[in-house]
C-alpha cells in the first residue's frame, strides 16, 4: 500500500474506533461518511451532529473552473463511482477546495481539472471505503499519481473527516426516523443537484443539506408547512436563498442526467414532482 493510501486507512480506523468506544447510548454506530436513516437514538445524533458542525470547510467563494467544465467532471466523477456512492461528494468537496485554495508560487500551476477531479476520486474512496489497488479498480493510471495525491492532500489540509452534504442529509433523515422513501429520494435528488451547480459550492454542507430536506417536504405537500427537525443551526436567510436557488434549478429543468436518473422507477420518479412557483414566505419562520 503507498504511502497515502495507508495514512488514509490509518485515520479510517481510528475514527471507527472512536465512534465505537461512544456508542453505548446508541443502536447502531455513526460513521463521519456514511449515515443510514433509522435505528438511532436521537440523542446520539444530536451529539455527533454537534461534533461534526464544527468541523465543516469553509465554502469556495472564488471558483476558477466555470460551470459547464465543472458540472461535466461531477457527472463523469458520478458515474464512474456508481460502486462508491458515498465517496462522491467527498471527491467533488476535495476538488472545490483544491481549486479555492491553491495559491500557486513562482513555477507553478493548478494541476489539470481532470487530473484533480480523478485523484480527488481515488483519495475519497480509499477514506469512506478503505481497500487497495483502487487506482485499477477506478481505471486511473498516472504515474505520478501518489505525487499528485500528497499535492492536492496538501491544499486540502488532509481534512478528510470534514461533513460533506450527503452526511447533513443523512443526519437530517436519520434524526426525523423517516421511513418515507419518497422524502428520502427526494433529498438525494436535491442534494445531487446541488453537487452539480457551481454557486451551491459556495455555501456550507449543513445550509444546503437543510434546504434538500426543507424543499423536499413542500414538493410533496406544498399545501403544509414543513415540520421535519433540522437538527443544526442556520439562519432563516440562508435557508430561504438556498431553497429559491434549488427550486430555481429545477424550475429550469437543468442537469438532465440527474433529472432522468431520478425519473427512474428504482428512485420512485420523484423528479417528475413539481416543486411551485411560490413558497409562501411563512414557511420559512
Amino acid at each position: 500500500m503507498n504511502y497515502s493510501g495507508l495514512e488514509i486507512c490509518m485515520t479510517t480506523r481510528r475514527s471507527r474506533s472512536r465512534i465505537r468506544r461512544n456508542r453505548s447510548n446508541s443502536r447502531k454506530s455513526l460513521d463521519m461518511q456514511h449515515v443510514e436513516h433509522a435505528g438511532y437514538d436521537k440523542r446520539y445524533v444530536l451529539l455527533y451532529t454537534e461534533m461534526l458542525f464544527p468541523k465543516q470547510l469553509l465554502p469556495v467563494r472564488n471558483h476558477p473552473i466555470d460551470q459547464d467544465m465543472r458540472a461535466s467532471l461531477v457527472y463523469t466523477v458520478s458515474a464512474r463511482a456508481t460502486q462508491y456512492p458515498r465517496a462522491i461528494h467527498l471527491a467533488v468537496l476535495i476538488f472545490d477546495q483544491y481549486f479555492g485554495n491553491f495559491q500557486p508560487t513562482e513555477g507553478q500551476a493548478h494541476l489539470q481539472p481532470q487530473t484533480v477531479m480523478d485523484v480527488a476520486l481515488l483519495i475519497a474512496v480509499k477514506y469512506v471505503y478503505g481497500g487497495t489497488r483502487m487506482a485499477e479498480v477506478l481505471n486511473i493510471h498516472n504515474p505520478d499519481q501518489l505525487e499528485m495525491e500528497l499535492a492536492i492532500l496538501k491544499v486540502f489540509n488532509w481534512k478528510l473527516s470534514s461533513p460533506t452534504t450527503r452526511t447533513f442529509v443523512d443526519l437530517f433523515l436519520c434524526f426525523n426516523d423517516q421511513d418515507d422513501a419518497n422524502l428520502k429520494f427526494l433529498c438525494w435528488y436535491l442534494m445531487d443537484l446541488s453537487l452539480l451547480d457551481r454557486d451551491c459550492s459556495q455555501l456550507y454542507s449543513s445550509i444546503l443539506a437543510a434546504a434538500c430536506g426543507f424543499l423536499a417536504q413542500f414538493m410533496l405537500d406544498p399545501d403544509a408547512k414543513p415540520k421535519a427537525v433540522i437538527p443544526w443551526d442556520y439562519t432563516t436567510s440562508d435557508l430561504q436563498t438556498m431553497v429559491l436557488l434549488l427550486r430555481d434549478i429545477i424550475l429550469q429543468r437543468r442537469f438532465v442526467n440527474t433529472r432522468t436518473k431520478y425519473m427512474s422507477a428504482e428512485f420512485q420518479m420523484v423528479a417528475n414532482l413539481g416543486c411551485g412557483d411560490n413558497i409562501p414566505e411563512d414557511y420559512f419562520s
